[in-house]
């Protein structure tokens, strides 16, 4: 599992001895005018923003931020001969928000769902229909058989 700054610094809800992470929260702050060294995107780096960190700041901890830094969500976006920018060390330790607090958007008072029950309730009820099938009972849509229309 990769092991980034970002979400180390996410604030969490403890429940039951569990402790959930609060993927909403903002956690990362730009500063104004930060210091950075230009790249161009070599083959051995395709997708592996972690590797990039690897190689500039000795830790692979920091390939989010340098995702994040260069509008990149998804690190399979990574390209060959892509140039990105690469902040320096000091304005990545200024700009993460260090949130050891409880998340406030979730409290202990809150309903956890655990895997086996979120599963079963995203079971088919009809296991033969299609995924686009419709089921029966569905009113969403009214068919008019005279002009051969459906109307949703």
């Amino acid at each position: 599992m990769l092991d980034y700054k970002i979400l180390s610094n996410k604030p969490y809800l403890s429940q039951n001895n569990e402790k959930y992470i609060d993927l909403l929260s903002k956690t990362y702050k730009l500063s104004q005018s930060p210091q950075t060294s230009v790249i161009v995107v070599s083959k051995e780096y395709v997708a592996r923003p972690d590797l990039i960190s690897l190689a500039i700041f000795g830790d692979d901890k920091y390939g989010d931020i340098i995702c994040k830094f260069n509008g990149i969500s998804n690190p399979f976006e990574l390209n060959e001969n892509m140039i990105i920018y690469i902040p320096s060390i000091e304005n990545i330790l200024e700009s993460l928000i260090h949130q050891d607090t409880p998340s406030i958007l979730a409290n202990e008072s809150d309903t956890i769902i655990d895997e086996k029950t979120y599963n079963d309730n995203r079971k088919k009820t009809n296991e033969k229909r299609t995924p686009n099938e419709l089921t029966v009972g569905n009113s969403n849509f009214v068919i008019d058989r005279s002009l051969g229309l459906v109307f949703y």
